[in-house]
């Protein structure tokens, strides 16, 4: 499962709680352009641009990224999950309950490019969930 995070970045009051989250994403600054008219050559005049936020919106960042990593390297899906734990920044400064809506952490495209391209079979997978108190701790 993917939590939901705001800028601070802290998970989101409705975001997936428990040890079965996985990391977490942001889910803010997300545009997307609404149609408010549309003339009669379909041309839209007045576009709207709306924030929208949820973890439907964080888990979308994650299923992307995951799909490509899967796209360019012959790996399973678990290693995919691995890698993407893995490659998470830890955040530190949580509470019990918030630490339950991170798991790994915060997903870090940059970290993974950088795990994958040095060993596409990411060889440093190992078990990355945290207890609530070790997610705590600043890991330098």
């Amino acid at each position: 499962a993917v939590g939901a995070l705001n800028s601070q970045p802290k998970p989101r009051w409705y975001s997936n709680r428990g040890t079965y989250v996985d990391l977490a994403a942001p889910d803010y600054l997300l545009l997307k352009d609404i149609p408010s008219f549309i003339d009669s050559h379909g041309y839209n005049e007045a576009p709207n641009r709306s924030f929208y936020k949820g973890t439907s919106f964080s888990t979308a960042l994650v299923s992307g990224v995951a799909a490509v990593l899967k796209q360019i390297g012959d790996i399973s899906s678990g290693q995919v999950e691995k890698c993407l734990e893995n490659s998470s920044r830890p955040l530190i400064g949580l509470t019990t309950s918030e630490s339950l809506a991170v798991g790994s952490g915060l997903l870090q495209v940059g970290s993974l490019v950088s795990l994958y391209s040095t060993n596409p079979e990411c060889p440093q997978i190992q078990d990355t969930k945290r207890s609530p108190d070790s997610t705590n701790q600043d890991s330098g």
